[in-house]
């Protein structure tokens, strides 16, 4: 067994630790008082200093770094030189510009997870952490929900107004709070996308996990959240060709969940008819306003964008009906214009691309799926941020089934030289 070197240790470690992330970042905030979200950057620049240091020593000279890595990489640049008065600034604070920022964190940990090669032991350890966390996670809501609606709950959100809002207006956010307001959202459905495929395996399995995230998801009374559990449902339908009984089957199965969580609700006192009002079908005004205030403003700053902040103008176009420009993808051109839209839209363009091929090839469409609720949800919110946890742990098992087909490359059975030759040409 090949011994593992310092950076391999550290770096494994932080990945386990992403797999459980609330409960860590809970920890980190109770006993370090620092925000859990830097705490794990911090520690990704630190790997990534080290990964360098050791591919010195050791004369690497080779390292991957596709495309998407590439159009964020500038994406990230460009939006430090519009949000940053660079010109004033001196050489350390220019520096500590690419090793503080949320968005640039993301650069060190997807980098750092294209030149590490997982194994198989080291999956399996992420999916039993992930099935932990899910379980924990729906745990600890009930006891949100009967008994204490402030149980391991960060002060944070308690004191927000999510945190202050009573009766079905109330946001349960389990153990994510820890993480960020919408950190859920893109950590739940993410992670139980990725474990379909294993807990598929067997039918128990996934009634049970399908019904804990269900569950967490109701709970939030949150639409993105709940859409994007929606999407990955989708991925329960998977078969060879198309089988028209089996989706009709998982169909009625959503169908029949959503009954008996109306149902539910009632039991237990909850005005669905309010709910469904309220947290589903409201605020649709807001995201019709969004695109009002986006096509009357776009156009002063289409080229660079009016810059990160809330301006004075799109203050007083919103006129208190919204906090901003409710759409993610039209907030990304208001605020970074053609330049940062159209390199950040290379960045999920080309990322998109290779986990749909890895899809296509292996059949594995968790990370797709997982990256595709984050599209879809930045219709619906502003979250451009993809240093979060699902993000993560998603850039890892693909990084792992990309590992696979490099596997399948290598392999000539039967002289079938040619049908490697295409699956190479495909992932690329």
């Amino acid at each position: 067994m090949r011994q593992l070197s310092l950076f391999h240790m550290f770096f494994f470690i932080t990945i386990a630790l992403v797999a459980v992330m609330p409960i860590a970042a809970m920890g980190i905030e109770m006993i370090l008082s620092l925000a859990p979200i830097l705490f794990f950057g911090a520690v990704m620049v630190c790997l990534f200093v080290l990964f360098i240091g050791e591919s010195a020593l050791t004369s690497r000279t080779h390292f991957r770094f596709p495309m998407y890595l590439r159009f964020y990489i500038l994406f990230c640049i460009s939006l430090l030189l519009w949000t940053y008065d660079i010109t004033e600034a001196s050489p350390q604070e220019i520096i500590l510009l690419f090793i503080k920022n949320i968005y640039v964190f993301a650069i060190y940990s997807f980098f750092l997870i294209e030149n590490v090669d997982f194994s198989e032991r080291f999956i399996n350890t992420l999916t039993k952490l992930m099935k932990f966390t899910i379980i924990i996670s729906f745990i600890v809501v009930l006891i949100q929900v009967f008994f204490d609606r402030h149980f391991l709950v960060s002060e944070l959100f308690r004191q927000s107004h999510w945190g202050l809002e009573h009766g079905i207006q109330y946001r349960h956010p389990s153990i994510f709070s820890w993480l960020g307001f919408s950190a859920l959202g893109f950590s739940l459905p993410i992670i139980f996308a990725l474990l379909i495929p294993e807990i598929k395996k067997n039918k128990r399995q996934s009634i049970l996990y399908f019904s804990m995230v269900l569950v967490v998801v109701f709970l939030t009374k949150t639409r993105y959240v709940m859409l994007s559990f929606l999407i990955v449902l989708t991925l329960f339908t998977q078969a060879k060709g198309f089988m028209l009984v089996r989706v009709l089957k998982y169909v009625s199965f959503i169908i029949l969940s959503a009954f008996l969580v109306y149902l539910g609700g009632f039991i237990f006192g909850i005005d669905m008819n309010y709910f469904i009002h309220s947290r589903i079908l409201s605020d649709v005004s807001t995201r019709f306003l969004a695109f009002d205030v986006f096509f009357k403003l776009f156009p002063k700053s289409m080229l660079v964008g009016a810059g990160s902040t809330l301006s004075s103008e799109l203050l007083q176009e919103i006129g208190g009906r919204s906090s901003q420009i409710h759409v993610g993808w039209l907030a990304l051109f208001y605020h970074y214009g053609l330049i940062g839209g159209f390199l950040y839209i290379g960045f999920i363009f080309f990322l998109m691309r290779r986990l749909w091929r890895i899809g296509k090839v292996l059949g594995k469409w968790g990370p797709f799926v997982g990256m595709l609720t984050f599209v879809i949800a930045n219709f619906t919110l502003v979250n451009l941020f993809v240093f979060q946890m699902g993000h993560i742990l998603a850039m890892v098992f693909k990084r792992y089934y990309e590992q696979q087909i490099h596997e399948m490359q290598n392999q000539t059975i039967n002289g079938n030289q040619l049908e490697i030759k295409q699956i190479e040409n495909t992932i690329h």
